[in-house]
């Protein structure tokens, strides 16, 4: 069972203490579990800082503290908020009024958070260690004086200045002495140019034998250009193409070297390719020239090139069938690959036959809506088959056996419009067996089953009517949906696996429609989860909140909402299987059961 923590806040210390110990904090609590015991082994406990009591950013930067605490027998336990040397608490979590302490206890956030305030002394504090980050060695006195050096800025009112100082407008300055401030224009030799006297003039100055001289364009000396007229060598034309009025006369062009060619080529012009589609002469045969049988690989022969002492096709069937039949002597070696000794013969309307495979006889059809065998008893009282197993050996022995292995294969399917099945043996009429039931999915229904999940029914049950429109007792198809409440008295049974209806099925469904195998009586297994606790052997189990897992019942009394009966011990310790549901894990296990909901 997981513990739910409680907290109790016992002693927080900020302020006057920090002296002693820069960004320390005493902390001390007491943790509980949900039935207020108290937790005594270790326990990781992580500290942060927020902003407010709710959401809120956090504080100091990020700054998270993870303790490892064992409390004592009463789940006390006393530690420190940034005891590591390298990590203390930053000063500037408490930069602002409103400080909430977060606790963190083995990765599970215990609410509400706890506001942090000032230690009653810590108020009345007489020295702060820094303002600001100064310390007191960084900052002046109220009182104190300058020396004139230290005056670099701003101008003296005159009540400041000592009267035995003469303030004249004609008082001379040294111009070492201004230090701050701008001179006034009156006060600067007229010989020295303003601002706007320089762009004229260099304006003015500018263009063709002016005598100015730019020392670089765009960054770039003359050297990184050419001059307007100047010559290339081939070497340098690397893209575009040459005008043809800019190549010599005496170089050929392409139409003129087409023409000689073609000019001189053909038959007695002394030209030779050197080469035919790049093969040279002796890749290729002369014109006259022969085959031998062997070099004949592919293609057909021409029948006037063939010897007329082999035999043709429409030569040899003639033959064969005049000789065939009774006496002709001709006889077949293989049957569509079956010895005669593989076939039954027939005599005085009785079958019989050699043994095959372990049977006497075997049929098979392969055509996809065929029928290996159809037996029909016209008789008022005609039995279409009957089979029996007489050797009373101690072994056993059947009757008969049926089996389909397709995946939605029928080893029997009875539509006697009696009884569609009728056992009236003196032995026992039923082996072990489980009973299920044809299901509809609902639309929502998930699209990956897991084979052991729990449904309910979730209405329309479908009806089978005849051509009277009379519906049948015997034949119904609900609809159902994935388990997830706990104590559902509309569950249905267990989800086998989903399966399409037979093509000659009662019920035409559409394109859509999703259908299943649901097993509701007899043994089997279910998928169930402890969001109930354990499950014992012989516990009764019901549905429980975890979409379609079943869960331990509470009492020992069959319900409408009970699924079955467990029928096997289960070492919960050992199952590893979990299942997530709200924000909690609970183990899983596939567990027997008989079946009791349906």
């Amino acid at each position: 069972m997981k513990a739910s923590l409680g907290l109790v806040l016992l002693a927080i210390a900020v302020g006057g203490a920090a002296l002693a110990a820069p960004g320390l904090i005493a902390y001390q609590g007491r943790i509980t579990d949900t039935e207020g015991n108290p937790v005594t082994s270790a326990i990781t406990v992580t500290f942060t800082f927020w902003s407010s009591e709710s959401g809120g950013s956090q504080l100091g930067g990020g700054f998270s503290d993870a303790d490892t605490v064992t409390p004592d027998a009463d789940g006390v336990y006393s530690t420190f908020i940034g005891d590591d040397p390298s990590l203390p608490v930053p000063a500037a979590v408490f930069s602002g009024n409103n400080v909430w302490l977060n606790v963190n206890v083995n990765g599970e956030n215990l609410a509400p958070r706890k506001r942090v305030g000032a230690v009653a002394y810590a108020l009345q504090s007489g020295n702060a260690d820094t303002v600001d980050g100064a310390h007191k060695t960084d900052l002046a006195n109220a009182y104190h004086t300058h020396t004139a050096i230290d005056i670099e800025s701003g101008v003296f009112p005159p009540f400041m200045i000592p009267q035995n100082i003469t303030l004249s407008s004609s008082a001379f300055v040294d111009g070492g002495a201004i230090r701050a401030g701008s001179i006034a224009p009156a006060y600067i030799d007229p010989a020295i140019a303003r601002d706007s006297e320089i762009l004229p003039a260099v304006l003015a100055g500018d263009g063709p034998g002016s005598g100015l001289d730019a020392d670089t364009l765009d960054g770039q000396q003359a050297a990184a250009f050419a001059a307007s007229s100047h010559a290339h060598s081939g070497a340098d034309i690397t893209s575009g193409m040459i005008p043809e009025t800019a190549i010599p006369m005496t170089i050929t062009r392409d139409s003129e070297i087409m023409t000689q060619v073609l000019g001189n080529d053909g038959a007695g012009s002394g030209l030779d390719a050197d080469k035919l589609d790049g093969q040279q002469a002796a890749a290729f045969a002369a014109s006259s020239h022969s085959h031998s049988g062997a070099d004949i690989d592919t293609g057909t022969v021409a029948d006037a090139r063939i010897a007329g002492t082999i035999a043709r096709d429409s030569e040899i069937m003639p033959t064969i069938l005049a000789n065939d039949g009774p006496g002709s002597g001709l006889n077949a070696d293989l049957l569509d690959g079956e010895h005669s000794s593989h076939f039954i013969t027939t005599s005085g309307g009785d079958i019989s036959g050699i043994a095959l495979s372990g049977g006497l006889l075997r049929i098979t059809s392969t055509d996809v809506t065929g029928h290996a065998l159809v037996v029909e008893a016209l008789g008022a009282n005609g039995v279409g088959i009957e089979c029996s197993a007489t050797d009373t050996g101690s072994y056993t022995q059947y009757g008969a056996r049926f089996s389909a292995e397709s995946t939605i294969g029928r080893g029997v399917q009875a539509s006697g419009k009696g009884y569609d099945f009728y056992a009236g043996g003196t032995g026992t009429n039923y082996g072990p067996f489980t009973g299920a039931h044809e299901v509809r999915l609902a639309e929502d229904f998930p699209l990956d089953i897991t084979p052991g999940v729990l449904v309910c029914t979730a209405g329309p049950s479908l009806k089978r009517a005849d051509e009277k429109g009379d519906v049948y007792v015997s034949s119904t198809l609900p609809t159902v949906r994935l388990a997830d409440t706990p104590q559902d008295k509309t569950v249905l049974g267990v989800i086998v696996k989903e399966l399409p209806l037979a093509e000659d099925h009662w019920y035409k469904p559409a394109a859509d429609e999703r259908f299943a195998a649901v097993n509701a009586l007899g043994d089997g297994r279910v998928w169930a989860c402890t969001a109930n606790g354990d499950i014992a052997m012989g516990d009764y189990l019901t549905t429980s909140a975890v979409p379609g897992y079943a869960q331990k019942q509470d009492d020992d009394l069959q319900h409408s909402y009970t699924v079955g009966k467990v029928t096997e011990i289960v070492d919960w310790n050992a199952v590893t299987d979990t299942v997530e549901f709200a924000g909690q894990t609970f183990k899983a296990y596939l567990i027997a059961v008989v079946y009791t909901c349906g």
